[in-house]
């Protein structure tokens, strides 16, 4: 996403409404549904995050809310910069911001054996954090919106984006970026018809409550080996407990679909045209082992998330990564006390 405004706007109104003084502003090539920016100033680094116009900032705000909770609780997170009238977002321009301290850190999309339970250690005490919140008791209207697909749409959907790929083609501007987007699109679409065979295997009685809400390891920063910073939090809607653990420990980077190559390094993940055709259910009922939960007590969430894992006939019988059970046994232990 690109912004013509940021170069020009940023330096005043962070003088103005921030009191910092921006020797140097550079924009970074990160975010989707934000324009991001490393700025130095007299005080130090600082990041900031500039809004497009159609933006809910009344939800940005409440997301950035539950992660100044989760940092006032010990757990590994950005700190937030208020403007001159104590908001975390900046609204008085046409280019709403918030600015953070900048974390010295890096996104890892292969993890080692701490870092994984380091990453299970901060969601279980993220959600054991989260479940005590009120906006918990609100309907799950969310979850039956997922669980109510329209795969005609679906499929109408993808063939409009297919048939943009192909009148790209025809002009002769196709890209690198059009390539692998048809060829993740015609996958997409083959699976469609599975999806009700999957829909049928998840439990109806999921633990929902809050959530991080995009919990993967691109939003993990990490200092060495040491977790410094969880970011992008999402606005709070309660969702799928096993949403939040299954982002992590089946992260594409870390999960092998095939039976017949289990002992490929997770740093190998295999090519979709060579996994499985059984790999996404697999990879859904490992996931909803761990979550298949009656309740948010301690001792039903503990029991839910840390069974054995169960395989069906028509499963791979494939035990989960290393990756699922070094982040499910953290998650356990943090998320129950």
């Amino acid at each position: 996403m690109r912004d013509d405004l940021g170069p020009t706007q940023l330096p005043r109104l962070l003088a103005e409404r921030y009191g910092l003084a921006i020797q140097s502003l550079v924009q970074l090539p990160i975010g989707q549904g934000t324009v991001n920016y490393r700025a130095n100033c007299a005080i130090g680094e600082v990041f900031v995050k500039s809004y497009p116009p159609g933006t809910d900032l009344e939800q940005e705000a409440r997301a950035i809310e539950l992660s100044e909770l989760a940092r006032r609780n010990r757990i590994p997170s950005t700190a937030v910069l208020r403007n001159h009238d104590g908001q975390t977002i900046d609204a008085t321009t046409s280019l709403p911001v918030s600015i953070w301290q900048w974390v010295p850190g890096r996104v890892v999309t292969e993890l080692n054996t701490s870092q994984y339970e380091q990453a299970g250690d901060a969601l279980g005490r993220l959600h054991a954090l989260f479940v005590k919140l009120p906006v918990n008791s609100t309907s799950n209207r969310k979850v039956d919106e997922w669980r109510d697909i329209d795969l005609d749409d679906l499929a109408a959907t993808v063939d409009a984006l297919l048939g943009i790929i192909t009148s790209r083609r025809t002009e002769g501007i196709l890209d690198a970026f059009d390539t692998v987007a048809e060829r993740t699109l015609l996958e997409r679409r083959q699976m469609l018809p599975r999806i009700p065979e999957l829909l049928a295997d998840l439990p109806g009685n999921l633990a929902v409550q809050l959530l991080h809400g995009d919990y993967s390891p691109v939003n993990l920063l990490w200092v060495g080996d040491e977790l410094a910073a969880v970011i992008n939090f999402s606005p709070p809607d309660p969702f799928l407990l096993a949403y939040d653990l299954g982002r992590m420990a089946f992260y594409p980077n870390t999960v092998t679909g095939d039976p017949q190559r289990t002992s490929r390094p997770t740093s190998q993940p295999i090519p979709p045209s060579q996994t499985s055709t059984s790999a996404p259910a697999a990879g859904w009922r490992r996931s909803n082992s761990y979550a298949a939960s009656t309740g948010s007590s301690s001792t039903t969430r503990s029991q839910a998330y840390s069974r054995p894992i169960s395989t069906s006939s028509g499963s791979s019988g494939m035990r989960p990564p290393h990756a699922c059970s070094d982040i499910s046994r953290r998650w356990t232990r943090c998320s129950t006390t």
